[in-house]
């Protein structure tokens, strides 16, 4: 009877520690937003990329050399 009290006392005691520490955690902290480069819209179909990532052509952006290739074609 004494064992089965003391398993209790125990559980009760490391449920408390564990609530405790959960509630005293500091908070993850927060990564800060990464600004994206000036976005352009793909001539062809109208995508959104970085200006970056684009193909260029007679101040015209593309998202690819194929859609490039197909603007210019017509």
């Amino acid at each position: 009877m004494f064992g089965i009290r003391l398993l209790i006392v125990l559980f009760a005691i490391v449920a408390v520690v564990l609530v405790l520490r959960r509630m005293y955690r500091r908070p993850a902290p927060k990564r800060p937003l990464v600004a994206p480069g000036q976005m352009v819209r793909c001539a062809h179909c109208g995508l959104y990329l970085p200006r970056e990532e684009a193909t260029h052509e007679d101040e015209l952006d593309f998202c690819s050399a194929d859609h490039r290739d197909r603007h210019a074609r017509g």
